[in-house]
């Protein structure tokens, strides 16, 4: 038995523990947008946040389960509980190999980076340049979820500057709510 609830302060050390035991980027960490996931004697077992970027673009990161309970639907849990707290589009990066892992939250790899926001845009020229530096065969994939149906053909301005009037999580126009993949 599992509860999700916002992370406290006193939560700090234990995500920041957890996030390196897994090998998840310790940089951007702020308990303060962290969901956690915690076990009857309330000890963290996962976590997940969403940060804002300054281009506006809202990035799910940081999803994190202890060992002894992955797949038990924590993650999963965890991030559905970020969706439905946040904006939309929801923005992610991760290892090639884990993309079928989000694609089952509804989240499907966006493969133009010219029409990925800033943030994203140099993210993935600068795994493309470490790749390159390296001749390592990482690939990471850049993934966004929700997103309004006018960002199949509109760069990320014509996008950003929609989504200040988007009703976040409802429907447009016509009706959609959007869990459209690009």
């Amino acid at each position: 038995m599992y509860t999700i609830r916002p992370a406290t302060e006193q939560d700090q050390a234990a995500i920041r523990s957890l996030i390196r035991k897994v090998g998840i980027n310790p940089l951007g960490i702020k308990w303060q947008r962290f969901l956690i996931a915690v076990n009857e004697a309330d000890a963290l077992i996962g976590c997940g946040q969403v940060k804002t970027h300054r281009d506006g673009s809202l990035e799910l990161a940081s999803i994190a389960v202890t060992e002894a309970w992955r797949k038990q639907g924590i993650g999963t849990a965890i991030i559905r509980d970020l969706k439905a707290a946040n904006g939309h589009p929801l923005w992610l990066t991760c290892r090639f190999e884990l993309t079928s892992f989000y694609e089952a939250s509804g989240f499907v790899e966006f493969r133009d980076i010219d029409r990925m926001p800033p943030h994203f845009r140099r993210v993935k020229r600068f795994a493309k340049l470490y790749q390159t530096l390296t001749q390592q065969k990482i690939r990471l994939a850049v993934m966004v979820c929700d997103a309004p149906s006018q960002m199949a053909d509109a760069t990320w301005p014509d996008v950003a500057e929609g989504l200040k009037t988007w009703p976040r999580g409802q429907e447009d126009q016509h009706g959609i709510h959007h869990t459209q993949r690009i």
